[in-house]
């Protein structure tokens, strides 16, 4: 989602069952590589969409790209895993959002 609009783009599509989004930014090498801080884009992009998610929620939400990469990046975990904790340590439907909070580990699940 790269941001309000975006979102309500793809919240607001008639005759659709579900709506689905993807945060920002995807575990890809062009963002997740060595110097690169990935949390200061999932803050921005965060604060752009949130307004969009308490407007139009979607039935579903999440990240995309290679997990492996972004357990490389702690910092950027353990800052998912603090966002989602006031809901749960757990998959849980959030009822004021329709979403569901997922908290990544930072730990590969083995």
């Amino acid at each position: 989602m790269g941001g309000g609009a975006t979102l309500r783009l793809i919240s607001d599509i008639p005759g659709v069952k579900y709506t689905e989004g993807r945060f920002l930014p995807y575990f890809f090498p062009d963002t997740f590589y060595e110097g690169n801080d990935p949390c200061i884009e999932a803050r921005e992009n965060w604060l752009s969409a949130r307004r969009a998610l308490m407007r139009t929620p979607l039935d579903r939400i999440g990240y995309g790209g290679y997990l492996s990469l972004a357990y490389q990046f702690p910092p950027f975990t353990q800052a998912q895993r603090s966002a989602a904790a006031p809901a749960s340590h757990h998959c849980v439907q959030a009822d004021a959002f329709k979403i569901r909070a997922v908290v990544l580990r930072a730990d590969p699940v083995v």
